[in-house]
């Protein structure tokens, strides 16, 4: 352990070579009405009013540009404001802290100007999904306004960035901890609404957690104007098979050094869920049919609080509390044919279950700015609790092809509880150093996991506790992390930035039940690199690789074995180890409105389900192994339109996949093409209506 503590300082100076160089940085904020102001254009210019660089703001209102010593003119301008104008002696990196725009009052006194948001934006290391931009949003939730951004989709109840694998998801920039349908539980409870933008991260820089095999998604959560107040309150609905209804208030109040945002959220309605599974033995074949009512039953509230102690040093906190029923009561019919087709018997499970979902997320931030010179420290303190209860009620009664009751195949009912808790700190370091950009940090994280399952036989009519079927099962998982970021440019048509993470894991699994104990401790490196080249204004070409983990959730690690019915079981496996994607990307934007994304992945000791049936005795199990390495590759469009009071998103995918299946291994390979193709059009009657398609 000593070796790899040592190991953090000498990767570290590696990157100190590149700092040489003649140029210097130039930086600042650019403000307006009190607030960072997006997208205003930053010149900087010789003493002849040549332009030597220029770039935009960004969402912050930042920006950052390079040029050798010398003397220069900055001017910052926007539509509206009045121009501001900076004369300064380029010797130095230097930090213009806040240039402040004025605005245009009696000029514009008969002109309104109205400003939207490009629907998407197109980073080096991300895309950029404006959800204000976006009426289909209006009235969601996060899960469904996380299905309209380009290249996500909602598949098996999961998440995908397609082609490429399950994110992990980022709130405001930290990473929440739940995985799979805990996951998508949490995303439907938060408001659309409360959003202000989601991005799409492929490749994350080296400053996030290197876990997530289908890079990250980063929602982040409206603020309120400078100097102002406003609430905001919308009632939706939506009909499917069922419905549900939707209540959101949203308030938000900005006052000189105090910022403060709160938000609550009702839903409540019902949804249907179908599912087939078929399972083929030599002798008989299992077709079983599951239809299902839902509960959507949400209720979620948000509090943050922001406050500036001086120019130099703010101090924020934020709470997000969810609480869900999503119970549900169905019906799954299982068929039972035999060789040659007919129907032996059916089995019918009458399934019943009443569950609570809460959740608790806290979080303290701070910021210092050291200097004028750009350099900053920020920290992060966070704190994740995850609660769900469930009870389920299973009765499985076996019938003949004539529907003739023949027996009980198993009746019991489960009741289990899952806790999830999760401590991390990080802090974070910004440091110009001649022309470049550094940022380094470190982090710690503990997750403790507990889950409890009891099962009782109710075949008298009253249950029996049945600890054949019974399991309590921990796990733990301890990461301690470093990273070191350089970016910079190389000319005004060229940016690169790169970058090297270390994480240090120690986990240990332990099932009470079986009394099994199993750590494991590993280090890795993950490197990042991002190239961007502007050959002309309209024209941009980018490349990034990244190198991912994907950790196996204590679910597959917990090698007690949960029956679905006499013929069917499943279990973990507390050896699982982590699988490693390397991620290729290569992207061109023209005029941007059209962007062509192409992309490659490499996943080695991928972990996954196998299914491994006994064909005399007709069981069917579900294993979890570490079984296969993937190829994915495919290509991607994106193509925005903009023409008065029409406006267009459309995309399509095209992408393949190549498993292997390791040496030792019974699996069908499931190789093959996929296309995805989605378009979204919206119309604008009026100021205040528009009509939107999917």
């Amino acid at each position: 352990m000593n070796n790899k503590v040592q190991l953090l300082p000498t990767l570290f100076t590696i990157f100190f070579p590149i700092l040489l160089s003649g140029q210097f940085a130039v930086s600042g904020t650019v403000s307006a009405d009190g607030a960072p102001l997006p997208y205003a254009e930053v010149m900087l210019l010789d003493t002849l009013n040549q332009l030597i660089k220029g770039d935009l703001s960004d969402l912050d209102g930042r920006f950052t540009l390079a040029a050798p010593a010398g003397r220069y003119h900055l001017r910052v301008n926007y539509l509206g404001y009045e121009a501001e104008a900076v004369v300064l002696e380029l010797v130095e990196n230097q930090d213009l802290g806040t240039i402040t725009l004025s605005n245009q009052g009696e000029d514009l006194a008969a002109v309104t100007v109205t400003a939207t948001r490009p629907l998407i934006e197109q980073r080096p290391d991300r895309l950029i999904f404006n959800l204000e931009s976006s009426i289909a949003a209006a009235g969601g939730t996060g899960l469904s306004a996380l299905e309209l951004v380009p290249g996500i989709r909602l598949q098996n109840g999961l998440l995908e960035l397609i082609g490429r694998g399950n994110p992990a998801v980022l709130l405001d920039g930290r990473l929440l901890q739940l995985t799979g349908e805990e996951l998508t539980s949490f995303l439907a409870s938060l408001a659309a609404d409360d959003i202000q933008r989601i991005e799409v991260i492929a490749n994350p820089p080296a400053r996030y957690a290197a876990a997530g095999q289908g890079g990250l998604l980063n929602i982040v959560l409206k603020k309120g104007r400078s100097n102002a107040w406003k609430n905001t309150t919308t009632l939706s609905h939506t009909q499917a098979f069922y419905g549900f209804t939707n209540l959101n208030n949203a308030f938000f109040f900005n006052r000189e050094k105090l910022s403060l945002s709160a938000s609550a959220t009702a839903t409540k309605g019902f949804q249907r869920d179908f599912e087939e599974i078929e399972v083929q033995f030599p002798s008989a074949n299992w077709a079983t049919e599951v239809v299902n009512r839902s509960r959507n039953d949400r209720y979620s509230a948000r509090l943050a609080a922001d406050y500036s102690f001086s120019d130099q040093f703010s101090l924020g906190a934020q709470y997000l509390g969810n609480f869900s029923q999503p119970d549900f009561d169905g019906t799954a019919t299982g068929a039972v044919r035999n060789q040659n087709n007919q129907l032996d018997s059916l089995l019918i499970n009458q399934q019943l279950a009443d569950r609570n979902v809460t959740s608790h997320t806290a979080n303290l931030h701070g910021n210092w700015q050291l200097d004028t010179n750009g350099r900053s420290i920020s920290f992060d303190l966070d704190l994740f609790d995850y609660d769900n209860e469930l009870t389920q009620f299973s009765d499985i009664a076996t019938f003949s092809p004539e529907e003739t009751f023949l027996g009980i195949n198993l009746a019991q009912e489960n009741r289990s509880d899952q806790r999830i808790t999760n401590y991390s700190a990080k802090i974070d370091v910004e440091q110009p150093v001649l022309s470049f950009q550094l940022s380094y940090g470190a982090s710690l994280m503990y997750t403790s996991t507990l889950a409890d399952q009891r099962n009782f036989n109710t075949r008298s009519g009253m249950p029996v506790f049945d600890a054949s079927l019974s399991n309590e099962f921990e796990y733990e998982e301890n990461v301690q992390a470093a990273y070191f970021t350089a970016k910079g440019d190389g000319g005004d048509r060229w940016q690169w930035q790169a970058g090297l993470r270390v994480e240090n894991t120690q986990t240990e699994s332990f099932s009470l039940t079986l009394n099994q104990r199993t750590p494991n401790d590993y280090f890795k490196l993950f490197p990042t690199l991002y190239l961007v080249y502007r050959p002309a204004e309209d024209q941009e070409f980018s490349f990034s690789y990244g190198r991912r983990i994907n950790r196996p959730g204590f679910r597959n690690l917990n090698p007690f074995r949960i029956y679905a019915n006499s013929n069917s079981y499943s279990e973990g496996n507390p050896f699982l180890q982590p699988s490693f994607t390397d991620r290729f990307e290569f992207t061109h934007a023209f005029r941007g409105k059209l962007r062509t994304n192409l992309f490659f992945n490499r996943t080695i000791e991928g972990h996954g389900v196998l299914f491994a049936p006994d064909a005399e005795a007709q069981i069917q199990a579900a294993i979890r192994r570490n079984y296969y390495q993937e190829y994915y590759f495919g290509i991607g469009e994106i193509l925005t339109l903009e023409s008065g009071i029409w406006s267009s998103q459309s995309q399509a995918y095209v992408y393949a996949g190549i498993t292997e299946v390791l040496p030792g291994f019974l699996a069908q390979e499931q190789n093959g093409v996929q296309f995805n193709l989605s378009t979204n059009q919206t119309l604008a009657l009026n100021q205040q209506t528009q009509i939107q398609v999917n």
